[in-house]
């Protein structure tokens, strides 16, 4: 029998249903006000200009808001196939192939979902050969806190999570091909493409190579 203390509800879950049920009150109420005040006073100037201006500030307030949820959406499914490991044993049992291979995932011994994401991936080319821009890359991460949890055969890629600000379950590869035998590309894959980009721009910065970059 389940105790008590794993049934409660997380704390913040109903605050947060009541916050957002009072935000889409409010963007219904101001829609409904801009309306109402387009269609009394759309021939005049002075109503017009402020009508635009509000129009103006609430579409970026929105364009915000959407934005900071779609990183959370984005997070949220990283830490969904964790669900997984509830059926690691069913899978031992079975020999179930597509479980064996989420299994994998959750524990660091797949990296088939960053192979995927590669196709968005952002690039930093550096002025180094594979091996070298392998080591740097990977002590860069681990210098910021990151958990470099696999690595490929030749150092042809790495896999890192923990990164602050992010939920420690977030990960991102790290893709290295040989450019020529001084040059390498980096191609920095995750499912989420804020930790993407971050891991790029601190790839960037960090660079001490005659570099070139890329998106």
């Amino acid at each position: 029998m389940p105790s008590k203390s794993c049934c409660k509800t997380i704390p913040g879950i109903s605050s947060l249903k009541r916050k957002c049920a009072r935000i889409h009150a409010k963007i219904a109420y101001l829609q409904a006000a801009m309306e109402k005040v387009h269609a009394k006073n759309a021939a005049n100037l002075a109503w017009r200009g402020l009508l635009k201006n509000a129009v103006k500030g609430m579409d970026a307030a929105l364009d915000d808001l959407e934005d900071r949820l779609e990183h959370i959406r984005a997070e949220i499914r990283e830490i969904l196939p964790l669900i997984i490991v509830f059926f690691l044993s069913v899978s031992v049992l079975t020999g179930c192939a597509h479980l064996k291979e989420g299994a994998k995932t959750v524990w660091g011994t797949s990296i088939s979902h960053l192979e995927k994401a590669r196709a968005k991936a952002k690039i930093v080319v550096v002025k180094t050969g594979r091996p070298e821009a392998f080591e740097w890359s990977m002590n860069l991460l681990r210098a910021q806190g990151a958990n470099v949890y696999m690595t490929g055969p030749d150092k042809e890629y790495l896999a890192a999570m923990n990164f602050a600000g992010y939920v420690n379950t977030t990960q991102v590869g790290l893709f290295f091909t040989p450019v020529d035998p001084a040059t390498t590309k980096i191609e920095v894959a995750s499912l989420s493409p804020w930790l993407a980009q971050d891991v790029a721009v601190l790839l960037s910065n960090a660079n001490t190579f005659d570099r070139k970059t890329g998106t």
